[in-house]
């Protein structure tokens, strides 16, 4: 696992092939976000913590995910958006995410970012 601090907010993670299978990161799930997946994202991040003190603990966070296509890696872009109190949604907005998120899903798309912004 390589990490670069791109700024107090924002963090690049590149596994390689290797690192996808110790942290048993399977490209077919990142795409449903499931259980498994959000363990996985969140021993990554713990081990991004240790090794050069970028905390997500209690932060609503941006989450890019792209396959690298070679040998099997991919890189992560994890960036800070605030604290969750900062991102409470509003009445009707809750909703309106899970009709993006689903519209997402079913295009199959790996890379959904999206973010409520104060």
């Amino acid at each position: 696992m390589e990490l670069i601090v791109i700024s107090e907010s924002k963090l690049k993670i590149m596994l390689s092939g290797e690192d996808m299978v110790k942290y048993e990161l399977e490209e077919e799930r990142v795409e449903g976000c499931d259980a498994h997946t959000r363990r996985v994202f969140r021993r990554i991040f713990e081990d991004a913590r240790a090794a050069v003190g970028f905390e997500t603990l209690g932060e609503r966070l941006l989450v890019q995910y792209y396959a690298t296509g070679d040998g099997g890696g991919c890189e992560i872009f994890v960036t800070k958006l605030g604290t969750e109190d900062r991102f409470r949604a509003e009445e009707g907005e809750e909703e309106l995410l899970r009709q993006i998120y689903a519209c997402e899903e079913e295009t199959g798309a790996l890379r959904r970012c999206f973010s409520l912004t104060a």
